[in-house]
């Protein structure tokens, strides 16, 4: 294993003899460092959300109208969903089912940390993002 070694060293020290030393551009370093940076600086780029604050600030909108018309009614209009009878007993209905079903404390606890978390970085993003 050694002999191949050393054979192998020989033969590469006389390539390289034979290839020479080749001399680099005199702006070589200029030209590579250049190109780091315009690369650097495409990259830092920040990219755009695929939905806008006003895009989410509209869902929100909507989801809480949906939830107020289908809950209470058009107004002017006797078509609320917490009049009608047969709602009401679907719903005391469907309460039975959960009613055995307990949600830990440390389970509640985690998502509205986790939920607060999203928030707060949320909000420093857009921050950090503005001062930028």
């Amino acid at each position: 294993m050694n002999e191949e070694k050393d054979l192998f060293d020989d033969m590469l020290r006389d390539l390289m003899q034979e290839a020479g030393v080749e001399r680099a551009p005199a702006n070589f370093t200029q030209a590579v460092m250049g190109q780091v940076s315009a690369a650097s600086s495409r990259s830092a780029a920040k990219p755009k959300p695929l939905i806008s604050r006003w895009g989410w600030i509209g869902i929100a909108a909507s989801t809480v109208l949906i939830a107020v018309v289908g809950i209470f009614g058009l107004p002017g209009s006797r078509n609320a969903i917490v009049d009608r009878p047969a709602v009401t007993k679907a719903l005391q209905s469907t309460s039975s089912l959960f009613e055995h079903i307990q949600v830990p404390t440390i389970l509640a606890v985690s998502i509205l940390a986790i939920a607060v978390l999203f928030a707060v970085d949320r909000y420093l993003g857009n921050r950090r993002d503005q001062a930028l």
